[in-house]
């Protein structure tokens, strides 16, 4: 968890504990482990202190040595690292600042492998799944990396700030929501426009299911959408109060969070099959482990809460 505090920290989920507590100098941004679990990667913005050191992202064993940082991925010229996140394979990791760089870096090491300038900055940066491109996003402008050829390619088409941003499961399509009111489906080979899925506001955030076959959307109408192709074929609308943020949990299932703090699990036709309530005030992120078929909620009141499809008490509260 990261913590406007300047400490990101680890828990153990069976215990419901903090683990390791790792110290920044200022807000953190971001976090995210490795693939394997045993490092991780994280930004923050430490003020203006950044823009001469440069000292805004870095890498953590966080097992063995969370005292101090593995190593330090200088962003000079910029005050903050925004985003910051491990490939597939875990073995590169990439940086982006509002300066207008990302930066490719080793993940063992810490040494850069490569770079480039967009002229924006970029606030957030997606890998595909395998690994050989990378989606670059700015408030507006919007990038495609191939990292076999250079300069990045723009994708044309969005008439407003790009809000959210993912790729397909094979990697071959790219997914974005927009505050023009609309979604879009990218093919990553040529950057051409190939579906847009059409809405009455603002679009917050999309995905693809699992198996790539189905789009989620949610818009700023309080709805989310579910939709096949160009098709749509559902559409989540609850009574307590607007839709916030949606994941699929499977090719089957949704889960959303409402305004209000409620989280809500659906079927594929918009049927609600679990209600879970605990959290006061909105949610600010949802995540599935669908492997486990966990749902974890992070709230505003400073909770983070995981669920069970199976029960409607939350497995475990990490205040």
């Amino acid at each position: 968890s990261a913590h406007d505090d300047g400490s990101a920290r680890v828990w153990d989920l069976q215990q419901g504990v903090c683990v390791a507590t790792l110290r920044h100098p200022g807000k953190v941004l971001d976090v995210e482990f490795s693939p394997g679990g045993e490092t991780l990667v994280t930004s923050c913005d430490p003020g203006d202190l950044a823009i001469a050191s440069g000292d805004s992202a870095f890498g953590w064993n966080w097992r063995e040595a969370p005292d101090a940082p593995l190593f330090t991925l200088p962003q000079t010229g910029s005050r903050s690292t925004y985003a910051i996140t491990y490939s597939p394979a875990g073995d590169t990791i990439a940086t982006a600042s509002l300066h207008g760089d990302v930066i490719l870096w080793d993940a063992n090491t810490g040494d850069e492998i490569d770079h480039c300038q967009t002229g924006f900055g970029i606030d957030n940066v997606l890998w595909s799944e395998d690994g050989s491109g990378l989606l670059l996003l700015s408030a507006s402008r919007r990038f495609y990396w191939a990292l076999d050829h250079e300069p990045p390619r723009r994708l044309f088409g969005h008439q407003g700030p790009v809000l959210w941003a993912s790729f397909s499961p094979d990697g071959a399509r790219a997914l974005t929501a927009s505050a023009d009111g609309s979604a879009k489906v990218w093919s990553v080979a040529d950057s051409r426009c190939l579906t847009t899925l059409a809405h009455d506001d603002v679009v917050r955030w999309a995905e693809f299911s699992p198996n790539g076959e189905a789009i989620l959307t949610g818009c700023d109408d309080g709805s989310a959408r579910l939709w096949r192709g160009a098709e749509r074929v559902a559409t989540i609308t609850p009574p307590e109060g607007a839709v916030t943020h949606g994941r699929f949990l499977d090719d089957q299932r949704i889960v959303t969070a409402m305004e209000n703090g409620d989280v809500c699990l659906w079927n594929s036709r918009g049927e609600r099959l679990r209600h879970w309530r605990g959290h006061v005030g909105s949610i600010q992120q949802i995540r599935v482990e669908p492997r486990r078929q966990v749902v974890a909620s992070a709230g505003s009141d400073g909770s983070t809460r995981l669920w069970s499809p199976g029960q409607d008490d939350p497995l475990m509260i990490i205040d």
